[in-house]
């Protein structure tokens, strides 16, 4: 037995005469350390990870950041807040028994009664209010009108009854009785107009007075009038008589006030300068503004077939491409011709124009 207790203590001190020469070795370099921190009440450190306990690493006192309340409920007796070690992470929670001071919340929306509006507070005092002011009342608008007797002729006249008022800074609107308030002007309900602007005048004594005053709102140009005129054939010297747009027109499309200008000098002019009018015989174009002729490249129509038209029964009016010249199985009733250079369009009874025709499809040949 005696020899067995030799042994184990005999290993034991040889163990611990090696652990210790390993460790020394180990040492030799430096202290192995704990990458994670260890800490008390006051300070933090880095233990060594070898049998040297006492020695440690980056030794130093805790560097608190700022307290945060974690637990603050509105008017508690208490409250719960921490702070952090911005070196080691330690963290201390703090209590106290003093009284949070509140800090009310108000809406962002505004309320309002008769006479003030305010923002309502949104914690638990929905009593308190912030803000709080008298309407700024924006312009009046008449929405009553009563009959008085006029002292003067004796006989009735209309007169403004009611007011509304819409405040400029939270919309809150109230009616009042008209002689309750300062003077509001009022108006007509359809506008008046001159050349440049369209609005409503007053109907108070203050004639001057207008309201919705703006410029004219035009809409689109149309040509409204043509005019007759005449210009003489140069090769047969006959009188060659033409409809030619005139002036072109448009409306406000708030007060419908109508405005004329000739064609040449329009939009619609200038939006496609180079545009044909025709008559049945003819085609032209209208010179610009200024000019000492109206008209330019008057020309006769020089027409392209289109098709031939055929009655087959009953009136109906047939459209056939396929067949496009004349012979003894076919001679169409109708035939439909187009200018080549204005695109007029026409339809003509074969037989009155068999010359015509005939000489045009000869050409196409």
């Amino acid at each position: 037995m005696k020899k067995v207790l030799y042994l184990i203590a005999f290993i034991s001190l040889v163990f611990v005469s090696c652990s210790n020469m390993f460790d020394s070795n180990r040492c030799e370099k430096g202290h192995p350390f704990d990458e994670e921190w260890s800490w008390n009440d006051e300070k933090h450190w880095h233990k060594a990870l070898c049998f040297h306990k006492d020695n440690v690493k980056d030794f130093g006192e805790h560097e608190w950041g700022p307290e945060v309340i974690v637990i603050s409920p509105l008017e508690a007796s208490y409250s719960l807040s921490q702070k952090t070690c911005k070196v080691c992470g330690k963290v201390v929670f703090l209590s106290t028994t003093e009284k949070i001071p509140h800090t009310h919340r108000f809406s962002s929306d505004w309320s309002n009664d008769d006479e003030y509006h305010f923002k309502r507070a949104i914690c638990t005092h929905s009593e308190e209010v912030s803000e709080k002011s008298k309407h700024e009342w924006g312009k009046g608008t008449i929405t009553k009108f009563k009959y008085v007797e006029d002292p003067e002729t004796g006989k009735e006249k209309e007169m403004p009854d009611k007011v509304l008022f819409s405040c400029t800074v939270c919309s809150y609107s109230k009616e009042f009785s008209y002689e309750e308030v300062e003077h509001v002007h009022w108006y007509e309900e359809y506008f008046s107009k001159d050349e440049d602007y369209h609005f409503k005048a007053a109907r108070c004594e203050h004639s001057e007075e207008v309201d919705e005053k703006s410029p004219h709102k035009w809409g689109d140009y149309y040509i409204a009038n043509h005019k007759n005129y005449t210009v003489m054939d140069s090769d047969t010297t006959d009188a060659i008589y033409l409809s030619i747009p005139d002036e072109v027109g448009t409306r406000c499309t708030v007060c419908d006030l109508k405005k004329y200008i000739p064609y040449n000098e329009s939009e619609l002019f200038y939006e496609n300068p180079d545009k044909y009018f025709y008559s049945q015989n003819y085609h032209y174009k209208i010179n610009e503004y200024g000019q000492p002729e109206e008209i330019k490249e008057l020309g006769e129509h020089t027409y392209r077939i289109l098709n031939f038209l055929n009655y087959e029964y009953e009136g109906t009016q047939i459209y056939d491409p396929d067949i496009m010249e004349v012979s003894p199985d076919f001679v169409p009733e109708w035939v439909l011709l187009e200018c080549k250079i204005c695109s007029y369009k026409d339809s003509v009874l074969y037989k009155e124009k068999m010359e015509l025709i005939n000489n045009i499809l000869k050409q196409d040949k």
